[in-house]
């Protein structure tokens, strides 16, 4: 007996779109083919071993040579009804796994005969792609809700539960740190909900390929934690006699402690203490829930502002005349805020570790915020110049705002050509 054989691989890759809100399903086909050759002294025993041949050039495909025989073929010159046997026996016996069947040839000569055939096994994988930005260009990072120093805080003359405040600034917190699109935000609150999804997918009501979409939970790379040692928000009045009115202001003082952790190892990669302090009119007709929420967002977007300016400082993407183009826009970012603009210089290396402590910055002029969209935001040169990738550091803090470093060393970090960074 003579062998040929020959494999041909393709893969094909299809994508299934129906929107953002549907699944996404990648299908691959794979399309095996194998050719055998046989021979035997009729033309059924020939074109019985030129399958057996192919067939074991196919794998996870095999069968016993005694079962192929197609017993209700009527051999005939072109080989047709043998051929439409063997497909139905072949696809019953391989389980489906062989899908195309083809005598390619039969001949007789010197009383033998001679037969090539040709079958095809085709494969379909599917796997389910997360509609969007894909998460392999930005690092992943949960937040776990804060722990409180005391068991309560003074909230509007109440006392609010930790639990609750701790929500409260986690929810506001994950708003600010998501709406700045630097990092993959993976969600440890409402797991609960999720679950629930998830048993609703792997039940017989749901579209089969929605069961994709299972075993596909993201693990973070970082983890904030932290704990909040002072959170108040205390309502005064004063009346002034001048005008003959009362004003109503709060006082708002929150001090948090955050961590940075690399989950794979648990090293702390950043640490910060942050002590926030602000007074503004109070509007009596306001409820004490909208005020305290308007607070949190205004705590949260300033402690995220440090986590991410720390790692991804602001940085000019465009300039258009005497206006630019901010790399950042969202909630982070507000209508009137002076930033300076920074012109980087040498790399400066630490004399002991080695380490890089960033670049020399050179200020060459300033910006103020004059429109922000969900992604960007756009700024007007009010001094200097301010060339593109220029950083920008905000100068319009609030004075009354304070960041105190813990004492450890400044994160290094150090951006990959995808877009992800590493803290070091």
């Amino acid at each position: 007996m003579s062998l040929k054989k020959t494999i041909f691989k393709a893969s094909l890759f299809f994508f299934a779109l129906s929107s953002l809100l549907c699944a996404e399903v990648s299908k691959e086909v794979k399309v095996e083919s194998a050719y055998g050759i046989g021979e035997g002294y009729s033309r059924v025993e020939a074109v019985n071993n030129a399958i057996i041949e192919a067939l074991s050039q196919l794998k996870g495909v095999s069968i016993a040579k005694e079962q192929i025989v197609a017993r209700s073929v009527v051999e005939d010159e072109k080989g047709v009804q043998m051929q439409e046997g063997y497909s139905a026996r072949l696809h019953a016996l391989t389980k489906g796994r062989v899908d195309s069947y083809v005598i390619e040839d039969v001949s007789e000569f010197d009383g033998k005969y001679k037969a090539s055939v040709k079958i095809t096994n085709t494969t379909v994988k599917k796997s389910y792609v997360a509609p969007g930005m894909s998460h392999d260009s930005r690092r992943k990072m949960a937040i776990y809700p804060f722990y409180g120093a005391k068991g309560s805080f003074d909230i509007f003359n109440e006392d609010k539960s930790i639990a609750e405040v701790s929500h409260k600034f986690s929810h506001a917190l994950m708003t600010q740190m998501t709406q700045s699109r630097r990092f993959a935000m993976l969600d440890r609150e409402y797991d609960a909900a999720i679950g629930n999804e998830k048993r609703l997918v792997a039940s017989r009501n749901a579209h089969p390929d929605e069961a994709l979409k299972l075993g596909n939970a993201l693990g973070a790379d970082y983890v904030l934690v932290g704990t909040i040692s002072e959170f108040s928000v205390v309502p005064s009045k004063e009346r002034i006699e001048v005008i003959g009115e009362e004003r109503y202001k709060l006082f708002i003082t929150a001090v948090i402690d955050y961590r940075v952790i690399l989950m794979a190892t648990g090293q702390v990669k950043w640490s910060n203490s942050v002590r926030y302090q602000n007074a503004f009119e109070d509007n009596p007709a306001e409820s004490p829930e909208f005020v305290l929420s308007h607070v949190m967002n205004d705590v949260s977007r300033h402690l995220s502002f440090e986590i991410i300016n720390t790692i991804y400082p602001l940085r000019v993407a465009e300039k258009m005349g005497n206006e630019v183009v901010i790399n950042q826009g969202g909630a982070g970012i507000l209508v009137g805020e002076v930033f300076e603009v920074m012109k980087e210089g040498k790399a400066i290396q630490d004399t002991y570790t080695k380490e890089s402590l960033g670049s020399v910055e050179h200020k060459v002029g300033e910006v103020q915020v004059v429109r922000v969209d969900a992604k960007m935001a756009y700024a007007q040169i009010v001094q200097g110049d301010a060339p593109k990738n220029a950083v920008l550091r905000k100068l319009s803090m609030n004075d009354l705002s304070q960041s105190q470093s813990r004492g450890e060393a400044v994160s290094n970090v150090v951006v990959d050509g995808g877009g992800g960074i590493k803290l070091r």
